[in-house]
């Protein structure tokens, strides 16, 4: 399914295997491979794969993927409350609040330095923009589902993905800043 898929949606966007390999940072051969069943991508390329067509990886494997997730972690018990000090964050968190992104990871669509601005929401949406953080770490993810896992993936092939639970996020020491609805571009 997903080799008949990865040809639809590009040719649906009239791009040459090339302009996708190119895109991807992959040879043109790669996609081939890739398009005629005899290779697969790693996971975290068919994140990216997913993302440069604007579409779920579900949707991009047909909901039936040989992919399995990566495991969620499990980070030690009153993060939450050290990570919200650190960066002084009130417990009940502001309707829209701004931040600058922290790093690389979403380039070449945000740049460190960049403002953007956060809007609160209750629950993770399915390939949203979000913000939150984690081990201490403040981090900007787009984020997709498979199934009660969330997968938060980085536009830069050196930042793993980060996962956790659909539900039990706030145990796992992830605390929802809000999606991302504004950005503000630092120039330099």
């Amino acid at each position: 399914m997903f080799q008949i898929n990865l040809k639809r949606l590009r040719e649906r966007n009239k791009w040459s295997q090339v302009d996708l390999a190119k895109r991807l940072g992959v040879s043109q051969s790669t996609v081939g491979m890739w398009e005629a069943g005899r290779n697969k991508p790693t996971y975290t390329t068919l994140i990216r794969i997913a993302n440069e067509f604007g579409v779920s990886v579900d949707a991009l494997t047909g909901g039936h993927s040989n992919y399995t997730p990566c495991a969620p972690t499990f980070p030690e018990a009153n993060l939450l409350a050290s990570e919200s000090a650190a960066y002084g964050i009130r417990t009940t968190l502001p309707e829209t609040q701004r931040i600058t992104m922290p790093d690389d990871s979403m380039t070449p669509e945000i740049h460190p330095g960049d403002l953007l601005v956060i809007r609160a929401i209750p629950s993770i949406e399915p390939e949203s923009l979000i913000a939150f953080l984690y081990k201490k770490s403040l981090y900007v993810r787009k984020v997709f589902f498979a199934e009660e896992t969330v997968i938060a993936t980085a536009l830069s092939a050196s930042a793993p993905p980060i996962c956790f639970s659909a539900t039990e996020y706030e145990n796992e020491g992830v605390l929802l800043l809000g999606e991302v609805c504004e950005l503000v571009r630092k120039y330099f």
